[in-house]
């Protein structure tokens, strides 16, 4: 009279170890990072960043430094710091980050398709109304169109701005991307005046969705 239970029992290991041997996984470079994955290395400044994120200018612009630092308030541990007298207009002239080591080096982002992105950012500035985009760009691009962008104007308190699902990037084939910061003078501020931005948990999140 035991025996359906005990068949039921042994089905249901059967069930289990089928559905284990699916996971297949292992830790193959191949497989794509988990989903929410944020795919940008050192996004939150912790570790040193030489060869990891570059400073450009052009036009009238000279001199923009970035550099990690601490005790900013709104931030916890590093937070990355961009300084300049003059951020331009992102016209005729402008300024600001490269993820890499230098413009001819970019750190390239694989994007996927299957997956959907999104970006996120935490700022604070010391003038309120400083503004810069993030953009992800496909590599070589020489037009250097968005594949994905987000403006931030920020306030002199820490804030943390994220693109909503609308907004999200699906990739219709695997490409590789780059990703460029440009900041912009806050409206009607005059050029000379210090400009300090501070960034931090720079985010490229990766998530699965159903085609």
């Amino acid at each position: 009279m035991k025996k359906p239970a005990i068949v039921s029992m042994m089905m249901g290991l059967l069930l289990v170890t089928l559905l284990a041997g699916c996971g297949g996984g292992g830790s193959s470079s191949h497989n794509p990072p988990p989903a929410g994955t944020n795919i940008i290395v050192n996004g939150d400044f912790e570790t040193d960043i030489a060869g990891s994120w570059y400073t450009y200018a052009y036009g009238s612009i000279g001199g923009p430094t970035f550099i990690r630092t601490t005790s900013v308030s709104g931030f916890s541990g590093y937070c990355g710091r961009f300084t300049s007298n003059d951020c331009g207009t992102q016209g005729s002239s402008g300024t600001g980050i490269l993820y890499g080591s230098s413009a001819s080096t970019p750190i390239k982002i694989p994007l996927k398709t299957g997956r959907m992105y999104t970006l996120s950012v935490k700022s604070r500035s010391n003038i309120s109304g400083g503004k810069f985009t993030i953009h992800i760009i496909r590599d070589g691009d020489p037009t250097f169109t968005p594949l994905l962008k987000k403006e931030i104007t920020t306030t002199t308190t820490a804030k943390t701005d994220a693109n909503t699902d609308s907004e999200a990037y699906k990739p219709t084939s695997n490409i590789d991307a780059t990703l460029r910061i440009d900041f912009t003078n806050p409206s009607g501020s005059t050029v000379n005046n210090s400009l300090d931005f501070y960034i931090d948990d720079i985010q490229l999140i990766e998530l699965a969705y159903v085609l």
